[in-house]
């Protein structure tokens, strides 16, 4: 009898070993997702579930009147409204909403809405077309004609930001600027400018978008003559680089103080801590434009 206690005592005691170890590697494996999860920039509820952050909340609808505000404010950077400081915190918007976005649907609608806005005041010009007596068409169907061709060119080029917004949606990217060997593999502060780059001096000049760029944010600081000198080295297309990473810097430091708005860049991989890192990316910017202001105004008393 004291044999089968003793082995009775034996077996319960096996099996509680056994439920005790599985719950505690469960335990294990659930802490390390979450953490993996916040090193991926989620926010995780009490159970580890990610947290959706408060642009992925809100529907497309209730973010479209932001999204064209914010579309317009830009334009106002634009030669004509001469506000040109807005171009190097103009696109932080379009930056948070697009990484704010459900789908890629949404991103590229997103995008397009904000550059139809901004494409909209740009191209304003257009209207002083009006009226086209002088091809001997009517005041209400020339009137029709150029408000046409309004609407169609700016929707045409606000395809550009539609696709910009569906790179930062979809790229794999993580915090800072230095690219890493597992996904994500791009670096937020560097892809980005380089993206834009691209789709703005090598999509749209061409012969899609009728082989002429137009609108390009670079234009906005034409009046700016010490920052205007770097073109020498790089042309416009290195003063829109700089440009965006401005941009890219402030949506960087967003992203890790306010992530309640949008989430966090995955971790770094330069072993910097996530805040710390954004705050030194926005000093290398800041560092850069006082270097490139400095180089400018050397040059002009030359």
């Amino acid at each position: 009898m004291a044999a089968s206690l003793s082995l009775s005592g034996c077996l319960h005691s096996a099996d509680g070993d056994k439920v005790l170890s599985s719950f505690s590697a469960y335990n294990i494996d659930l802490i390390a997702g979450v953490v993996d999860m916040q090193a991926t920039g989620y926010r995780v509820g009490q159970k580890g579930e990610p947290l959706p952050s408060l642009l992925q909340r809100i529907g497309l609808l209730e973010k479209l009147p932001a999204t064209v505000l914010f579309g317009a404010l830009l334009a106002l950077s634009y030669p004509g409204f001469d506000q040109w400081w807005l171009a190097w915190c103009g696109l932080v918007p379009l930056l948070l909403l697009a990484r704010g976005s459900r789908s890629l649907l949404e991103a590229s609608l997103t995008g397009f809405f904000f550059g139809l806005a901004y494409q909209l005041l740009c191209h304003r010009w257009m209207l002083d077309l009006y009226p086209l007596t002088m091809l001997q068409i009517p005041d209400l169907l020339g009137l029709l004609a150029v408000a046409s061709l309004w609407l169609l060119e700016s929707a045409h080029q606000a395809l550009l930001m539609a696709m910009f917004a569906v790179f930062v949606f979809a790229l794999p990217t993580r915090a800072g600027i230095l690219p890493y060997f597992q996904r994500p593999y791009f670096p937020f502060l560097l892809s980005v400018p380089i993206i834009w780059v691209f789709l703005n001096w090598w999509v749209a000049p061409s012969e899609l978008f009728f082989g002429v760029p137009v609108n390009q944010l670079a234009y906005s600081q034409a009046q700016i003559l010490p920052l205007i000198q770097v073109c020498s080295f790089g042309g416009a297309q290195l003063l829109e680089l700089i440009i965006l990473l401005a941009n890219c810097a402030i949506a960087g430091l967003l992203f890790e103080f306010v992530p309640v708005l949008v989430s966090r860049l995955p971790e770094r991989c330069d072993r910097i801590s996530s805040r710390f890192g954004a705050l030194l990316d926005a000093v290398c910017v800041v560092a850069l434009l006082v270097a490139c202001a400095s180089f400018g105004q050397w040059r002009i008393k030359r």
